[in-house]
Formats: structure tokens, C-alpha cells, sequence
């Protein structure tokens, strides 16, 4: 890497040289029984040109740099032009943890013994289909450019979650739960009681409710508002104009209840990391404070064209071009427990997952999903589970009706996410 981006400097270009090499070994149980253990290794390069305003760009899975280079050298005649630069050495936080050796050191054996012990556990739910999903991984990062940054990390990640599919009081039930982080936790007892927790309560049936209700959006379901909200900080949106948030920084957009953070430095995050795929440092940061819009999430090319900062946020896919995404998200807590949230509930539900995003404009903030579990709630009660029900909205307007926020948290799937509480969600069910 080192002598290409000599060879590039003398040759009159500016360029960069981006090297992931990934390791995961998966194990699957599909259906109650062990269905697949593999080990996959995928490396490549991503190689970026610049000259003369025009820029450059070739990928390589394999150890063809030197195919790459020329390759980008090729394109840049053809390239796009572009005007942002790549970035100089800048101080990196430094004291993180992002690889454990621990996790890169569990064998293939123990994560099928972790995987059996709960398909017995959770088998004892009867005539129900379970899947399990074990997942450790280590990659490996290497950015190198002709400004003079030469940058690299390791890092783990685990990841444990289970399925069950089964027909509860005579419908199709689906339960969940999932976690993602950089360190090795054993939480296959939470995973169970979480699950049978609620394949318990599904036995109960609840006549459906519609119209405007309050509704509890459990972290394990909250991504159904936040997908929208995601989109429109995303600064390739904003760039293009098309998010309803471009313009709006320094503005109130949600409730002052809720602060969202994107933060590279939590020591459990599945995407914690020093410095993005450009080799910009990150950093923790609000997108949102107390519903105020404090920054969009940038990489360099959407920061240059909306002459900001860039905030450390651009990431690739494999070895593709950069493009702008978040780190670890969390929402900051608020000071209700979630029992308390449930028990000053009138008429209401309780989502746990959904289905589908429906035909919605999700970059205009809409949702229409099905909710496939989900519990009704009457005078501060849990009455049962309902069937046939669809939740709809827009997320701004949503996430302006915030009731409550439990300061209960959970690791759902690499995101750090309470229960919020929302009024006056159209709801949409067969009865009431």
C-alpha cells in the first residue's frame, strides 16, 4: 500500500488506498435443528484517483492492488468531478475498545453448545419452529492516502438472537430477540425469558383497537419510526435536497424529550471505531438535542457540498465508495419505567415487532406497517395480544407527540434504545 501511494504521488495524483479484510464465522439453526456453520474471509481494496477535479474509483475482493490502481488511474478521466479533498493526519481518540481477544478466541463447538442449550430451552414452547443465530466476527482496516494518513484497527463483534414461529391461540406468532456488540456477553437466559415472557402473554387474545390511540413502541419495534428519521439526517439526502430536515440545523424538529446521539466510542458498540472508512477521526455527537437538530451525519463529499464539517460518518460497504451512515445510535433515556408508562395507559398498545414498511414515502418521514406482536392495553392493564392490525403515521409528527421515554434501555441490534410512549397514533384494526 505504501508504494502505490508513493508511485501515485510522483505520478502527480492525490489518491487513497482502502484495505478491509473480514472474518465471520456464522452458526444457523434453522427449523430446530443446526443448519449451517461456515467460515467466510473476505478482503479487498478500495482505491480512489483525483485529478485535475475529477475523481477516480476501483475496487478489487483479493490482493490485486496493483489491477485497482490502475484501474482508478483509468477511470479518472471519465471520473465525476468532485471537490472535496481527503484529509490530512489529525489526532485520533485513542484508548478505545473495539477488539477483545476473548471473542476472536471463541471456537466454532462452544457457539453450537450455546446454540443447543437454548433450542432445548425454548423448545419446551411446543409445536414451534426456532431458529438461532450465533455470529462472531473480526475485521481488519487499513486507510493509507498521499495527504499523509496512514491509519488502521481491529476490531470483534458478536452477535447471539433467536426466532420463534408458532401458532398461538390459532395465528401465526412470531417472537424475537436480538442483540449486536463488539464483546463477547452471554445473554442466552435473557433471550430466553424475554421470548417465553412473551410467547406467554400471546396466548391471550384482545379484541383489536383503532382509531387515535397512545402507543408504546418497545426498543425491539422502535426502528419503525427511526428508519425516516435516519434517512433525513443522512447528508447524501440533504445534499440532494430531497430530506425534509436540509436547512432545518439549529431548529426544534422533535420533542424535547428525546436526544439521539451517534456514538463511536461505546465500548459494546458492534460500530465502534476511531476513524471512518475516509480516515476522518470520529466522533460523539448529537443529531439531536432535547428535539433540536444539532448535526446531519456527513462523510466528505456531502459535507464539502453543504459546507460543513465532516462528522466522521463515512462508511462503505465491503470496499465500495464511501457514503454517509451512522456509528452506534442511542436515544437518551428518559425517567419513566416502562411498567409505569403501561399502568397510566387508557386504551392503547404495546409494539414489539412489526412487519413491512407498506408503500410509504419513507424519506418524507411516512410508515404503514402491520404490528405482528403487539398487546392492547386498557385502564393500566395488559389485556392481550391482537391480531389484524396496522399502525401508520408520519415520524416527525410522531416524534413530536412524545408521551414518555423509559429510562430503561436496551441493546437491540447494535442500537441503544428505550421504550417511548406516543399519542395519538392512527391505528387501524378489524373490530375495537
Amino acid at each position: 500500500m505504501k508504494r502505490a501511494i508513493r508511485a501515485l504521488k510522483k505520478s502527480g495524483y492525490s489518491g487513497e488506498i482502502f484495505y478491509v479484510e473480514k472474518e465471520i464465522t456464522p452458526v444457523e439453526f434453522k427449523s430446530n435443528r443446526l443448519y449451517a456453520v461456515e467460515d467466510k474471509v473476505k478482503s479487498g481494496y478500495g482505491v480512489r484517483v483525483f485529478k485535475n477535479g475529477k475523481m477516480g474509483f476501483s475496487s478489487v475482493f483479493g490482493d490485486n492492488l496493483d489491477r485497482a490502481v490502475e484501474s482508478a488511474i483509468e477511470s479518472v478521466k471519465l471520473g465525476v468531478e468532485t471537490e472535496f479533498s481527503l484529509p490530512s493526519p489529525a489526532r485520533i481518540k485513542g484508548g478505545l475498545k473495539y477488539y477483545h481477544e476473548d471473542t476472536e478466541k471463541i471456537k466454532v463447538k462452544e457457539m453450537i453448545k450455546m446454540g443447543e442449550e437454548l433450542l432445548n430451552k425454548l423448545g419446551v414452547l411446543g409445536d414451534a419452529s426456532i431458529d438461532i443465530s450465533l455470529r462472531k466476527s473480526v475485521k481488519r482496516v487499513k486507510i493509507l492516502n498521499t495527504e499523509g494518513v496512514e491509519l488502521e484497527y481491529k476490531k470483534t463483534g458478536w452477535s447471539f438472537g433467536a426466532i420463534v414461529f408458532a401458532i398461538i391461540a390459532d395465528s401465526v406468532t412470531w417472537i424475537y430477540d436480538f442483540y449486536s456488540c463488539s464483546k463477547f456477553v452471554d445473554r442466552r437466559n435473557q433471550i430466553e425469558r424475554h421470548i417465553k415472557d412473551l410467547y406467554r402473554k400471546s396466548k391471550t387474545l384482545a379484541k383489536p383497537v383503532k382509531g387515535k390511540k397512545d402507543v408504546i413502541f418497545m426498543p425491539s419495534a422502535l426502528h419503525t419510526v427511526l428508519i425516516p428519521i435516519s434517512r433525513g439526517v443522512n447528508g447524501e439526502n440533504v445534499m440532494k435536497g430531497t430530506s425534509p430536515l436540509a436547512g432545518k440545523l439549529g431548529k426544534k424538529v422533535l420533542s424535547d424529550k428525546i436526544s439521539i446521539i451517534d456514538n463511536p466510542f461505546k465500548s459494546w458498540g458492534i460500530n465502534t471505531c476511531p476513524f471512518d472508512d475516509e480516515g476522518v477521526p470520529t466522533r460523539k455527537k448529537y443529531i439531536f438535542r432535547n428535539g433540536v437538530l444539532e448535526n446531519y451525519v456527513l462523510d466528505l463529499r456531502s459535507a464539502k457540498k453543504l459546507g460543513l464539517n465532516p462528522t466522521g460518518n463515512g462508511f462503505r460497504s465491503g470496499v465500495s465508495l464511501p457514503f454517509p451512515d451512522f456509528t452506534n445510535i442511542e436515544i437518551a433515556p428518559g425517567d419513566t419505567s416502562i411498567r409505569d408508562m403501561i399502568s397510566s395507559m387508557k386504551d392503547g398498545l404495546v409494539v414489539h415487532s412489526v412487519l413491512g414498511a407498506g408503500q410509504s414515502n419513507i424519506i418524507a418521514g411516512d410508515f404503514s406497517v402491520n404490528a405482528s406482536l403487539a398487546f392492547r392495553v386498557k385502564n393500566g392493564e395488559v389485556v392481550g395480544r391482537v391480531k389484524d392490525t396496522m399502525i401508520a403515521g408520519n415520524s416527525y409528527r410522531v416524534f413530536k407527540k412524545v408521551k414518555e421515554v423509559s429510562k430503561e434501555r436496551k441493546n437491540f441490534q447494535g442500537m441503544l434504545l428505550p421504550a417511548i410512549k406516543f399519542s395519538s397514533i392512527n391505528i387501524f384494526g378489524d373490530g375495537g
